[in-house]
């Protein structure tokens, strides 16, 4: 009874699908990308943050020579 019906039937073209494969991919990428630069900014700052604290702006360490 389902074969019947023309909906089924219906051919799905390559030109519908490829927009959803590249946003979908693009979305993943962007992901990727984002959650590199949070985590190497993130260790970045751990790693280089050293020295005695002084009244800098927002409180920020500075390195004392």
């Amino acid at each position: 009874m389902l074969k019947k019906i023309p909906f089924f039937k219906k051919s799905v073209y390559r030109s519908e699908i490829l927009p959803f494969l590249i946003f979908r991919s693009v979305m993943i990428a962007m992901q990727i990308i984002c959650v590199v630069v949070i985590v190497v900014g993130t260790f970045d700052i751990i790693l280089h943050n050293v020295g005695e604290p002084r009244e800098g702006s927002l409180g920020t360490i500075i390195r004392s020579k």
